[in-house]
């Protein structure tokens, strides 16, 4: 009756294994975005890009850039060194590979026309949950183009012509019945 029983000790060395063995594939679970790289092009007249500007924008906890924002960083980055600027092009690039594609090297042939995508209207903007790897990778492409206001007019007025008609024949005939 007065046996002691000790309790049996645990033994749980597997659990630190699985855990430092695991440590090497952490990068390659998939997450939600934390920021993304923001680029903005600056077009000239003539078509060719004058300026690249980068910069880097957090993301909310659901990885969107909500509508606001983006209408706040279009107006803020729409006049450079006093020259208007028209957007004209935003282009999202979001790489969302599953990450047993990357071992297979699939990725590869996908990149050019899978992960970038043309965002049609002024909405919030969603990234996708990306492998951690990849994380650097996602980006935002503002094209804005030099607005000419003397071109826009000039251009506007080149296709229109006046046509006239002769005023004799504008009365009109009264029909007999």
């Amino acid at each position: 009756m007065g046996e002691i029983i000790e309790p049996e000790i645990l033994d749980d060395s597997w659990i630190t294994q699985f855990k430092n063995a695991e440590n090497d594939y952490n990068d390659f679970y998939k997450e939600t975005p934390i920021s993304v790289k923001l680029y903005f092009m600056y077009v000239n007249g003539d078509k060719i890009i004058e300026l690249v500007k980068t910069e880097q924008f957090l993301l909310n906890n659901e990885g969107k850039i909500e509508k606001e924002h983006l209408i706040t960083i279009i107006k803020k980055q729409e006049t450079f060194y006093n020259i208007k600027y028209k957007l004209t092009s935003l282009l999202k690039f979001n790489i969302d590979i599953d990450p047993r594609d990357i071992i297979s090297n699939a990725y590869i042939q996908q990149i050019n026309n899978k992960y970038l995508s043309v965002e049609q209207y002024i909405q919030d903007i969603k990234f996708q949950d990306t492998v951690c790897v990849f994380q650097n990778v996602n980006s935002l492409f503002f094209i804005f183009e030099e607005r000419n206001e003397n071109n826009n007019k000039q251009k506007c007025y080149t296709n229109t012509r006046k046509i006239l008609f002769n005023t004799k024949y504008r009365k009109t005939i009264k029909k007999r019945v």
